[in-house]
């Protein structure tokens, strides 16, 4: 694939001054709202559960890794026994 860089940055800076600008737009009309929100308590709640999770996530993603690399390991050993 052969695109000019100047074309691609031109693309590319475009685009990202559109998704900004947008964005400003979106965070000027509703960040009162927003704000607000995360000050409640139901924020709270969900944020603290959704920590939960990722930590919960985590934990299992590490377990599981040691879990492969010990079985992993013992037939590697198995192997040159």
């Amino acid at each position: 694939m052969k695109v000019s860089p100047y074309r691609f940055f031109l693309w590319l800076t475009l685009t990202r001054l559109l998704r900004f600008r947008a964005e400003a737009v979106l965070a000027f009309h509703y960040g009162h709202q927003i704000v607000n929100w995360f000050k409640s308590e139901t924020f709270e709640y969900i944020a603290v559960f959704l920590i939960g999770i990722a930590v919960l996530g985590t934990a299992l993603a590490v377990f599981q890794l040691i879990r492969t690399t010990r079985l992993r390991r013992a037939s590697r050993r198995r192997r040159a026994a």
